[in-house]
């Protein structure tokens, strides 16, 4: 499983050489994996009754949840174009699927445990038998659940010919996105109307690129016209979802326009954003744990209820204390945590960094 521990600036264009190296999907993930933290940061906070000012939470709050998680989409989509071009659908999907519900399934039991025997220290209540309940996705590993389903979906349309498949998936998700659940209230469903737009619209974006390379002028205007009459076809039939989609797509706009910029840059931040998304596996997979242990050692431990602090050491810890943990289990042996037993090397990236 060579696209797993390959960089996605080498990997990006799906060719075996000669690639473009693009950086924006790395710096376009750390921008997502730092407002994921302090996302969760923010809202342990507030759930343990601190003074935060609820203006600020509430406002701050409702910007981040409003496109976050549909640009880590974004991204794992256009990435996961460059793995089925390169390698094909029948060699990437099994090893894929197996890999997200290992790591599903280890972290949500990892994570659950250490809930359960810590409840009277956090903001939480949780029991064994929930821990275990895998089939319904708590806490934050519902976006590991909600992608293997993704790259389930979108593997389906391989038979489609490769001129039409982006297109096909993407026509797809947007008549989905209006029917979530098709009325059943079936989690799995609804995760794929929910999410699989913004993951078609990166799958798109990186199928318009001429010879998988670069990006013209008019690849870009029928690539907009397609999102548009996505967002038009939303707009008539399921009008209560465009605010949610408008959002959403303007979000991962701004981020992707950023990164894009960024990237054409030396600057320590495209730098540092650029290393943060290389790391947003252990990142994600570890930041609450790592951000709650924060608040309660300030809050309980020393009495601090300044919200500043706890914001900015919540932020700290949840970006640091996860990339610490990963080196020092990796060099011990335990990178199961992280990746397939027994595979070495193997290393996997939260939207792909070597894909997806």
């Amino acid at each position: 499983m060579q696209e797993l521990t390959t960089p996605a600036s080498r990997r990006a264009s799906g060719e075996s050489g000669g690639r473009l190296h693009e950086t924006w999907p790395d710096i376009a993930k750390g921008i997502g994996i730092l407002l994921v933290v302090y996302g969760h940061v923010a809202r342990g906070i507030e759930k343990a009754g601190l003074p935060i000012d609820p203006v600020f939470f509430k406002t701050l709050d409702a910007l981040i949840y409003a496109f976050h998680m549909p640009l880590f989409f974004f991204v794992s989509g256009y990435l996961f174009w460059g793995s089925v071009q390169a390698r094909g659908y029948r060699a990437v999907l099994p090893g894929r699927m197996v890999l997200l519900i290992w790591l599903y399934v280890i972290w949500s039991v990892v994570h659950g445990a250490v809930e359960v025997m810590l409840g009277r220290l956090t903001n939480g209540a949780l029991q064994w038998t929930d821990v275990f309940a895998l089939w319904v996705p708590r806490a934050h590993f519902w976006y590991l659940y909600a992608l293997a389903l993704l790259v389930l979906v979108t593997s389906a349309f391989a038979w489609v010919p490769k001129r039409y498949q982006a297109l096909a998936l993407f026509a797809f998700a947007a008549v989905f996105f209006t029917t979530p659940g098709l009325g059943t209230g079936w989690y799995p469903l609804l995760a794929v109307g929910w999410h699989l737009i913004y993951f078609a619209a990166g799958f798109m974006l990186a199928a318009s690129r001429v010879d998988g390379v670069r990006f013209r002028s008019h690849s870009m205007v029928l690539y907009v016209f397609w999102v548009a009459l996505a967002i038009a076809w939303v707009s008539l039939a399921a009008p209560e979802g465009l605010p949610k989609l408008t959002a959403a797509v303007a979000g991962i706009l701004l981020a992707t326009v950023a990164s894009f910029f960024l990237a054409q840059s030396s600057l320590l931040v495209s730098r540092s954003l650029a290393f943060l998304g290389s790391i947003a596996l252990p990142i994600y997979l570890a930041h609450i744990l790592a951000g709650s242990g924060m608040r309660i050692v300030l809050h309980k431990g020393l009495g601090v209820d300044l919200v500043w602090l706890h914001l900015v050491l919540g932020l700290v810890a949840g970006v640091l204390l996860p990339w610490a943990f990963w080196i020092v289990t990796k060099r011990l042996g335990q990178g199961w945590l992280w990746s397939l037993p027994g595979r070495g090397g193997l290393t996997w990236n939260l939207v792909h960094r070597s894909k997806a």
